[in-house]
């Protein structure tokens, strides 16, 4: 009986990595005799439970085939029962029976041995040593640990973050393997070491074949979470490879695979107020959902249906859309009717209501909230604050139940990550003089109470200049655009100049002219305001296309209705949205609570105009390199 060494890392435990290509020179083929003749009904059933995935039990078998046997018979057993304790995780013990092999082998059992053992050195985090040992190789070694000997260099070559040389590794790989059930298997291999390592830059002079593996990497990386964005990405890179190895059985098997990890509903309802007050509102919400649909949802043939909240009510829109029919429910919009049609949604489909329920009122499941809140703004600016050093803050807030909100997420977030709310004022909006807040929050009142009483005491004015408090790192402002342009200029006549402002995403407005009064201020926006990504063009153009002159760059609740589209399946389906995904308003998860959390992108007021702020380390969970940390002083 012959024991197979494949010596691969097993599919859901991808090691990651790649060894040089002079590797293909040391490799030839011939076949590697197996140990025969010592209790084949046992060798049996060890080969057997290797085939099963049992390769614990597989590696018990073969140590006690070892114990029976003596000389190279025992080696080899011992070698198989390393192997099987590899695969089973068992790394110590597979060590063990390494150690027990020792040396010396005949030849092939020896090269079988050191690539094995260069398979655990990559597990051990020294993936410089096992490409040092793979080298060593001597020329003509079997065809099968050829391959074996690749797809361990390659783990090794992307624990080193070499992808390029990693991905080179499994496509020469290819040439050595016998069938296309191998090939589509390393081909997956390969798929998931690029997803693991994520985004990376790829040389224009690479090889054509491994640059194209890199571009679908990188072209889906930058949906991750989404699979109708992912989907997507995948057809624009067939059009632009086409022939490409991976444009063949896996692609088609990676796009099969998100059909059918979603359970897309088949009628949607839509419930919004399209006339009244607030209709504008409503509007720019269908429109951005239904081009959500137009963008996405061919591929899943579901029909929308839209119910006006404000000719009806709510609730009664709530009931006819599950009378009609209604596999997924999205809205209502209004606070108030997301809480009317809450005692008719445990008994509804899925619901994702677009505003947020009372904190105090717990959902029932199936039935999720999305918003575009200030609270995540106020935590978002918070976490950029600290991730760039600034710890200590004064908050400048609205005396009103908004000004409570953005306040206690801001305090909570700041405090959650080590850093201080030293102090807070609030202030009247309907007023245009916030002199008072200011004065208080930067401790400037202590100084003209000190000139006052000093001044009486010798019965004389006092030449004076007021000093503000020394101890804060910055200031963070809850304000509307009016308020913020007020708010600014008084910052800097009281002595704040040099703080960085960091502020809501209210505070700008998309008028270039009115936003130069507030110039160096750090706040939280949606992508889809600052127009920089394909989704933000594709959704810009399918307005256009199908609702001319309707686009308003300025309005994030296009932004909210097309990512409300796409989070439709995810939440339909059974797995539910289990990771976060990008969006047009920002960075979407779902919380234990069912609330969509959102973590808008970032921006400078520059010249009126917003500009991304780069990611920097700790950021909210973002990593790069900053482009623009010292902006935001008044």
């Amino acid at each position: 009986m012959k024991i197979k060494l494949p010596i691969l890392p097993r599919p859901d435990k991808l090691i990651q990595a790649l060894c040089c290509l002079c590797l293909l020179a040391l490799v030839a083929g011939c076949e590697t005799p197996g140990p025969r003749g010592t209790g084949s009904d046992l060798a049996s059933r060890a080969e057997a439970a290797m085939e099963s995935g049992d390769y614990r039990r597989a590696a018990q078998s073969y140590e006690r085939l070892a114990a029976r046997a003596s000389g190279d018979e025992r080696k080899r057993w011992l070698l198989a029962a390393a192997e099987a304790w590899y695969f089973a995780d068992e790394r110590n013990r597979a060590m063990r029976n390494m150690r027990e092999v020792g040396l010396p082998l005949a030849g092939d059992l020896t090269n079988a041995q050191s690539v094995l053992a260069a398979a655990l050195e990559v597990e051990s985090g020294k993936p410089q040593q096992a490409l040092d040992r793979l080298r060593d190789l001597p020329p003509g070694v079997a065809r099968s640990l050829a391959a074996d000997a690749l797809a361990v260099g390659s783990s090794a070559w992307f624990r080193l973050d070499d992808v390029t040389r990693g991905t080179r590794l499994l496509v020469e790989r290819e040439t050595w393997l016998e069938n296309a059930d191998q090939i589509l298997a390393n081909q997956r291999r390969l798929w998931e070491a690029l997803r693991s390592a994520g985004p990376v830059d790829v040389a224009d002079d690479s090889d054509a074949i491994v640059r194209g593996w890199i571009e679908l990497s990188n072209a889906v990386a930058a949906y991750a979470g989404d699979p109708f964005a992912e989907r997507a990405a995948m057809l624009r890179w067939r059009e632009q490879w086409p022939g490409h190895p991976a444009d063949a059985v896996l692609l088609e098997r990676l796009l099969g695979d998100y059909q059918q990890s979603l359970r897309t509903p088949q009628r949607v309802a839509l419930l919004l107020p399209l006339s009244g007050q607030v209709g504008q509102a409503g509007a720019a919400l269908r429109d951005g959902f239904i081009a959500g649909h137009l963008d996405y949802g061919a591929m899943s043939g579901t029909r929308v249906v839209v119910y006006d909240t404000e000719l009806e009510g709510a609730a009664t829109s709530y009931r006819r859309a599950v009378e009609d029919g209604a596999d997924f429910i999205v809205g209502p919009l209004i606070k108030d009717d997301v809480q009317a049609v809450l005692p008719l949604a445990p008994a509804g489909p899925p619901t994702l209501a677009l505003n947020y329920l009372p904190t105090q009122i717990a959902a029932p499941r199936n039935f999720y909230q999305f918003a575009l809140a200030p609270e995540h703004e106020a935590r978002r600016v918070a976490q950029r604050a600290v991730a760039e050093g600034r710890t200590r803050a004064i908050a400048l807030v609205p005396g009103n139940d908004w000004g409570q909100r953005v306040l206690t997420a801001f305090s909570m977030e700041l405090e959650d990550r080590g850093g201080t709310l030293l102090t807070h004022a609030t202030y009247d909006p309907s007023e245009t003089d916030f002199s008072n807040a200011i004065k208080s929050a930067l401790l400037l009142d202590r100084s003209y109470s000190r000139r006052r009483q000093i001044s009486a005491t010798i019965g004389q004015e006092l030449e004076f200049e007021p000093r503000r408090r020394q101890d804060v790192d910055f200031i963070f402002v809850g304000a509307f655009a009016r308020q913020a342009r007020l708010m600014r200029p008084q910052l800097r006549f009281h002595y704040a100049t040099g703080l960085p402002v960091y502020a809501t995403a209210s505070a700008y407005t998309a008028n270039a002219d009115l936003n130069r009064d507030i110039n160096g201020v750090i706040f939280a926006v949606t992508p889809w305001e600052l127009g920089t990504t394909n989704d933000t063009l594709q959704l810009q153009e399918t307005i256009e296309r199908f609702w001319p002159g309707r686009t308003d760059a300025g309005n994030p609740l296009y932004a909210m209705g097309y990512d409300a589209w796409r989070l439709v399946p995810l939440l339909a389906s059974a797995a539910g949205l289990d990771s976060a995904f990008r969006g047009l308003t920002g960075d979407l998860s779902v919380g234990n609570d069912g609330r969509i959390v959102r973590l808008p992108a970032l921006a400078v007021v520059d010249n009126g105009v917003a500009v991304p702020l780069g990611p920097i380390e700790d950021d909210g969970g973002d990593s790069g390199t900053d482009t623009a940390t010292t902006a935001g002083a008044p």
